[in-house]
Protein backbone atom coordinates (compact mmCIF):
# COMPACT_ATOMS: atom_id res chain seq x y z
CA UNK A 1 0.00 0.00 0.00
CA UNK A 2 1.45 3.72 -0.95
CA UNK A 3 1.41 5.90 1.57
CA UNK A 4 -1.19 8.94 0.41
CA UNK A 5 0.15 11.74 3.08
CA UNK A 6 3.35 12.62 4.45
CA UNK A 7 4.60 14.84 7.68
CA UNK A 8 5.91 18.12 8.21
CA UNK A 9 9.20 17.42 8.52
CA UNK A 10 9.18 14.95 5.61
CA UNK A 11 7.54 17.75 3.43
CA UNK A 12 10.33 20.19 4.47
CA UNK A 13 13.43 17.59 3.81
CA UNK A 14 11.93 16.73 0.06
CA UNK A 15 10.33 20.43 -0.95
CA UNK A 16 13.88 21.82 0.87
CA UNK A 17 11.82 24.40 2.66
CA UNK A 18 11.44 25.63 6.07
CA UNK A 19 8.35 25.31 8.53
CA UNK A 20 7.53 28.88 8.27
CA UNK A 21 7.82 28.71 4.26
CA UNK A 22 4.97 25.70 4.75
CA UNK A 23 2.67 27.91 6.97
CA UNK A 24 2.42 30.41 4.26
CA UNK A 25 2.10 28.34 1.43
CA UNK A 26 -1.24 26.82 3.61
CA UNK A 27 -2.75 30.05 4.69
CA UNK A 28 -2.53 30.95 0.86
CA UNK A 29 -3.53 28.07 -0.69
CA UNK A 30 -0.68 27.13 -2.45
CA UNK A 31 0.21 24.29 -0.79
CA UNK A 32 -2.78 22.60 1.45
CA UNK A 33 -2.10 21.64 4.84
CA UNK A 34 -4.33 18.82 6.55
CA UNK A 35 -4.77 17.54 10.23
CA UNK A 36 -5.25 13.74 10.80
CA UNK A 37 -5.80 13.88 14.63
CA UNK A 38 -3.23 16.06 15.87
CA UNK A 39 -1.05 15.32 13.05
CA UNK A 40 -0.57 18.05 10.38
CA UNK A 41 -0.12 16.13 7.14
CA UNK A 42 -0.05 17.29 3.24
CA UNK A 43 -0.92 15.12 0.15
CA UNK A 44 1.71 13.54 -1.97
CA UNK A 45 0.04 14.34 -4.69
CA UNK A 46 -0.50 17.69 -3.75
CA UNK A 47 3.51 17.83 -3.40
CA UNK A 48 3.87 16.08 -6.65
CA UNK A 49 1.36 18.91 -8.36
CA UNK A 50 4.12 21.86 -6.77
CA UNK A 51 6.12 21.42 -10.15
CA UNK A 52 3.43 22.32 -12.58
CA UNK A 53 1.89 25.16 -10.41
CA UNK A 54 3.45 28.59 -10.02
CA UNK A 55 5.05 29.93 -7.19
CA UNK A 56 3.29 32.81 -5.44
CA UNK A 57 4.63 36.34 -6.42
CA UNK A 58 4.25 37.28 -2.66
CA UNK A 59 3.00 34.97 0.11
CA UNK A 60 0.87 37.58 1.53
CA UNK A 61 -0.88 35.36 4.01
CA UNK A 62 -2.39 38.10 6.25
CA UNK A 63 -5.42 39.26 3.70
Amino acid sequence: MQKKYISVKEAIKLLNVSRTTLWHWNKTEYLKAYHIGKAVVYKIQDINNLATKPKPKTLNAYK
